[in-house]
């Protein structure tokens, strides 16, 4: 049993309106997902028909609207189900007038968006939609646009975005000004260089840890590469006082390190930069991953297509993906209550 849609979307860090039946509803989400002895299930056993039906992929095609035609609004909205089986694809009347048709990408003509051409209305799309989303796991690319466009919400623990899914998202190389010019080159590209191979896309076949699939930083401390000179002994400065030295002979002191005089007492070791992350577009996931040619460049993108493509790549990730989500909703449930993590 899956929690039914709330029509907003609620986040770990902020409970809805009603904290109770948030925890209820994540209870009951918690047992949909784990296996039969409270463990995170195994994913990757083929999904029984039932949880197949559970899972659609949505995608949209936008016009332009306003000034300059920059704001995007739902022109075309397609539904697909496990199978790629098209639910629903039907074009949609726009409620402002339309500056850009965007036709060389969405394929949107004038006469798709009219009565006489079989759009439906605003109103009656959003309905239709809502209800073929309603307790399932919403797949797609970019959702966010998607369902701003329709007007409509989802459950965050039920949304299967792979624009955000960390195994494919691109890491952003560090700014060269990131690293400071006191802490080795050495020490620094190694601290670095942990991050891109703990997001390596192609480990999905082997287990790891749902804190793995979305790391915030780097996990290593680079503070014992920084050194000074001040800590050589006194006796290798050269004119130090020793046991047999001249008590009254002037005092030779090293030369303070580069850019000492930039760090104060108090400052803080340096440590590595976060690792930052970006989302690759879904016509190179697709060609990379399933070997699916979409999107070409100079044809007009069918949603059709593109939603079979966000659930390919759904099917191919599914079972690290649900493991993350079980993950997730029990820190938030933990979160929710008060309470720590239960496992």
């Amino acid at each position: 049993v899956r929690a039914a849609a709330s029509g907003t979307t609620t986040t770990a860090a902020t409970a809805g309106p009603n904290p109770l039946e948030d925890i209820e509803n994540l209870r009951e989400l918690e047992a949909s997902l784990s296996g039969p002895d409270g463990g995170s299930g195994d994913y990757r056993e083929s999904p029984s028909p039932t949880e197949r039906s559970r899972v659609v992929a949505l995608d949209c095609e936008m016009v332009g609207a306003g000034p300059g035609g920059f704001r995007s609004i739902a022109a075309r909205v397609c539904v697909v189900d496990w199978d790629g089986n098209v639910l629903l694809d039907a074009h949609v009347r726009p409620t402002e007038p339309v500056t850009d048709y965007r036709t060389f990408v969405s394929g949107v003509r004038r006469e798709d968006l009219t009565s006489e051409g079989g759009a439906l209305d605003a109103d009656e799309c959003r309905r239709r939609v809502s209800a073929l989303l309603r307790g399932r796991v919403l797949v797609g690319h970019a959702l966010k646009n998607d369902l701003m466009a329709l007007g409509i919400g989802h459950p965050w623990y039920d949304i299967r975005d792979t624009a955000k899914y960390a195994p494919y998202m691109a890491v952003v190389p560090p700014a060269v000004s990131a690293v400071p010019a006191h802490v080795p080159a050495n020490g620094a590209s190694a601290a670095v260089k942990t991050g891109p191979e703990r997001l390596n896309p192609s480990a999905l076949s082997s287990p790891v840890t749902p804190s793995d699939a979305c790391p915030s930083s780097v996990e290593s401390d680079c503070s014992s590469s920084t050194s000074s000179a001040s800590s050589a002994p006194a006796s290798e400065s050269g004119g130090g006082t020793g046991a047999s030295g001249d008590a009254d002979a002037p005092q030779h002191h090293p030369s303070p390190p580069p850019h000492a005089h930039k760090m104060s007492a108090s400052a803080k070791p340096w440590e590595p930069p976060t690792i930052r992350l970006r989302p690759r577009k879904l016509r190179e996931l697709a060609m990379e991953r399933l070997s699916l040619d979409i999107q070409r460049p100079g044809d007009e993108h069918n949603p059709a297509e593109d939603a079979r493509a966000a659930m390919g790549l759904y099917r191919l990730a599914r079972h690290h993906w649900e493991r993350v989500v079980l993950h997730k909703v029990r820190r938030t449930r933990a979160i929710q209550q008060g309470g720590s993590m239960e496992y």
